[in-house]
């Protein structure tokens, strides 16, 4: 069928996308608002931190891991490979089914001089998924449709930013689902931050989720459960990292 190509709109988002994430960590201490991150929890493996909104009440969550791993290894495949939804719903749990709509090259001319001039490759994705009832029954199946860019920079830095896409009517959501958005800001990101002697490499990844999962519950349970559900989800991909043999995680007390 043909490609299901995103909307003027979301393009423009996804740009605002992207500025909006790098300002979030563009100082240790504050997010793009000037709002203090603060540590929700540690596991030695990673570091989850939440700041607030000056826009809603649902809080802005910032994962941070870093991993050792050789240089042969290639991290954006195998983080692109895990995190794709279809494939995620193998091994999370808590997403219940998913579906990729398009997924194709950028078409714009801003991206492709940019390509030509930098050697990044930009590319689109329309993504639909549904989330599993949580907290025993409390959080009801939950409907998202996300509009993405993802940036592969020459250097090897990896980008994927996210941003609600149920607006744009591209397609309906799903019967007895509540649709849930994820806000401006989002977006996962890998980049090498050191090059050491014996062939190894250390990477760092960053992750900002802006989540309103809409409904009528309050919102500490929201907020509790969506750190709870990215502690979870990373914690399980850094583990499957680190099966691969010569794979390693640096632990949050280094840094």
């Amino acid at each position: 069928g043909e490609t299901v190509q995103l909307t003027e709109d979301a393009y423009v988002h996804l740009n605002e996308g992207v500025e909006l994430f790098q300002k979030h960590l563009a100082t240790q201490d504050v997010n793009a608002d000037g709002n203090p991150w603060k540590v929700e929890r540690d596991t030695g493996n990673l570091r989850v931190r939440y700041s607030s909104s000056n826009d809603n009440s649902c809080r802005i969550f910032h994962v941070i891991f870093r991993v050792k791993i050789p240089k042969s290894f290639d991290l954006n495949v195998f983080i692109k490979n895990l995190m794709d939804m279809p494939n995620r719903v193998a091994w999370d749990k808590s997403i219940k089914s998913a579906k990729t709509w398009s997924t194709y090259d950028s078409p714009l001319d801003e991206d492709i001089s940019l390509s030509k001039s930098s050697g990044a490759k930009i590319s689109y994705e329309l993504s639909e998924y549904t989330t599993a009832s949580a907290a025993g029954g409390i959080v009801s199946p939950r409907w998202f449709l996300d509009a993405r860019k993802y940036i592969l920079e020459k250097n090897g830095t990896s980008s994927c930013v996210t941003i609600d896409a149920s607006g744009t009517g591209l397609v309906q959501p799903e019967s007895g689902h509540v649709v849930a958005k994820n806000y401006k800001g989002g977006a996962s990101r890998i980049q090498r931050i050191e090059t050491l002697e014996d062939d190894f490499e250390i990477w760092q990844h960053d992750s900002i989720a802006h989540c309103n999962i809409g409904g009528w519950l309050p919102t500490a349970i929201v907020n509790r459960e969506t750190g709870g559900a990215m502690a979870g989800t990373y914690e399980s991909m850094l583990l499957k990292l680190a099966e691969g043999g010569e794979n390693s995680i640096v632990p949050t007390s280094t840094y």
